[in-house]
């Protein structure tokens, strides 16, 4: 027959056996847990690239770009959004400059036309002045006048306001194009800088944050094993020492 104290022992040895069983009983939860995640995290995977391994590496050889691999996809984004924004400025500038030309152009044009309009009018004016034998008289310099200012007022400068209204609507368009491309490249640069410190700061509190959910999970079981323990301890001595009286 086995003495009070193997009795003990053997009861001690079922204890541990039990309440290790318990521990390992919630230390399985918490891997189900991580294994339900894992899970859904694949299946979201899956739906995302697919399953076929070959297929899902010659989609990535398809649209690989090591520069982005090497700098990081925020970084990436910045330089690509900012250079495309300062080359649709300088596409708008140079749009602008050929506008500024194909005007110069039509200016020159203008001119020589008035030139030869007025050239021609001055000289019909002389040839109606020499047959009606008014040719340098001040009925001559009055018409010649005239006609000039009449030029003047009706044709050349109204055409040299419309020249000066386009030229100052395209500099503004200038203007405009630029503050609106400071305002993009602003927004972008702002954008980029707070997205890249969010990773920072995601990883570092995801980090920090799943390390002291796993140490408080493991404290709560090693907790709840030395509680269980101690409880089991204190009843089989209480049960001993009552069979020992």
């Amino acid at each position: 027959m086995a003495t009070p104290g193997e009795r003990l022992e053997t009861q001690d040895k079922e204890l541990f056996d039990e309440i290790n069983k318990y521990v390992d009983e919630l230390k399985g939860y918490a891997q189900g847990d991580l294994d339900f995640v894992i899970k859904y995290l694949k299946k979201q995977f899956a739906s995302a690239l697919g399953t076929d391994d070959a297929a899902r590496a010659d989609f990535f050889s398809k649209v690989a770009n090591q520069l982005e691999e090497r700098v990081g996809r925020i970084p990436f984004d910045f330089e690509l959004k900012t250079g495309r924004e300062r080359e649709d400025l300088l596409n708008f500038y140079k749009q602008k400059d050929a506008e500024d030309v194909r005007q110069r152009e039509q200016e020159f044009q203008f001119t020589e036309q008035q030139e030869l309009a007025s050239g021609n009018e001055q000289k019909g004016i002389k040839e109606s002045s020499n047959e009606s034998g008014f040719l340098g008289s001040g009925i001559e310099k009055r018409q010649s006048a005239e006609a000039t200012e009449e030029r003047r007022v009706n044709i050349i400068d109204p055409k040299n306001r419309e020249f000066a209204f386009q030229q100052a609507l395209r500099d503004e368009n200038r203007r405009l194009g630029k503050v609106s491309s400071d305002r993009n490249i602003f927004d972008i640069t702002t954008g980029a800088r707070r997205a890249g410190q969010d990773e920072v700061e995601n990883l570092e509190f995801g980090t920090e944050k799943a390390e002291r959910t796993l140490a408080e999970r493991l404290a709560d079981i090693e907790r709840t094993k030395a509680q269980q323990l101690r409880s089991g301890l204190d009843l089989q001595t209480t049960s001993s020492l009552d069979n020992l009286a």
